[in-house]
């Protein structure tokens, strides 16, 4: 089979006199390894931990969002023994990464308190 996986990406603006629209239309690709890890993970502001990738192994198309409805949450990767974010979701925000294979990727809460931060996690290995 061919083209098993689409997304779109659009961003409009109407403010007054601006009128700006942005849109990829339909980026339809391959899934060559059938491999897919879906659900809710948490993430405290303690420390950053590794996102759940399941067996996938690799490149992938990701679909992160931002589940609660106060807090925000860092996305990167480590370098240094730190946390590089790369994006950070405020609350109800999603974003769609393409993500290599060879680097993992972590989530990290932002905010004070013992409280965890509910991230929805859609990863289409490809």
């Amino acid at each position: 089979m061919a083209d098993e996986i689409y997304a779109s990406v659009s961003m409009k603006l109407k403010n007054r006199n601006l009128n700006i629209s942005k849109s990829t239309g339909i980026v339809d690709f391959n899934q060559v390894t059938v491999g897919v890890t879906s659900g809710v993970q948490f993430f405290t502001s303690t420390a950053a931990s590794a996102i759940n990738i399941g067996d996938i192994v690799a490149n992938k198309w990701a679909l992160f969002t931002n589940l609660d409805p106060y807090l925000s949450i860092n996305i990167g990767a480590y370098a240094a023994a730190t946390l590089q974010t790369i994006t950070t979701l405020g609350p109800g925000q999603a974003a769609l990464f393409p993500l290599n294979s060879t680097y993992p990727v972590y989530a990290q809460a932002i905010g004070s308190g013992s409280g965890s931060v509910a991230l929805d996690v859609l990863i289409l290995e490809t």
